[in-house]
């Protein structure tokens, strides 16, 4: 059985979509969302995040409930300190036509020297957050969006994993923008914030690769 980016057999039942033959799209059971826990590491993540989030907000360790990266890496206990946070920076401008020039300004950064063979993107925006995850040995790019969804065509899903090579990420930003933001949220994003973490003490043998990939794109 092939089975969907970072999943495994026990894990609940998924639709799987396409989009223009470039993005292989995972719709997962409606009751496999952050806000629902069936059996598996995925799961027991989410739990353990929310788990933190509370005790961050009833310490008081922080004055409002929405942490920003550096907040979340320092009070995330010993689950992410293996993280580190390389760059973050908040956008005002419509997400739509600058999603895809403003991470790849970042990405044009991170290729001239990379520290990781694997990098995290966090896209907040609208009040929910999102990963992706830029796949170095695979050439691919995942994102991983934990909330529940609703479609005309998938309605009252869960979570979604879609994934794309990474020479076709302006797809997955445009599907993301279209499909997600409008069509599931109805919500039009003038503000977002995109933040980037990677392991740290990750041994890097992609400094070849990724000038390479720099210089063909």
């Amino acid at each position: 059985m092939n089975l969907p980016p970072l999943f495994g057999s026990h894990f609940p039942s998924f639709l799987k979509d396409s989009f223009q033959d470039k993005i292989d799209i995972y719709w997962y059971h409606p009751e496999f969302s952050q806000s629902r826990y069936p059996p598996g590491q995925e799961t027991e993540a989410i739990v353990e995040g929310n788990a933190t989030h509370d005790w961050i907000v009833k310490k008081a360790l922080v004055p409002h409930p929405y942490l920003n990266t550096e907040e979340a890496l320092k009070f995330g206990r010993k689950s992410l300190y293996v993280l580190k946070e390389w760059k973050f920076r908040i956008f005002h401008d419509d997400i739509g036509s600058s999603l895809y020039p403003n991470i790849m300004s970042f990405l044009y950064k991170w290729n001239a020297d990379p520290k990781s063979d694997n990098l995290f993107m966090l896209l907040i925006t609208c009040g929910r957050t999102i990963l992706l995850i830029f796949q170095q040995q695979t050439f691919k790019v995942t994102l991983f969006d934990s909330h529940g969804h609703s479609t005309n065509e998938y309605p009252q899903r869960g979570l979604v994993v879609a994934q794309v090579d990474t020479d076709n990420l302006h797809i997955l930003c445009n599907w993301y923008v279209n499909t997600v933001l409008h069509e599931c949220y109805n919500a039009q994003a003038n503000q977002y914030e995109l933040a980037f973490l990677y392991p740290k003490n990750s041994l890097c043998e992609c400094q070849g690769y990724y000038k390479n990939y720099t210089h063909d794109n």
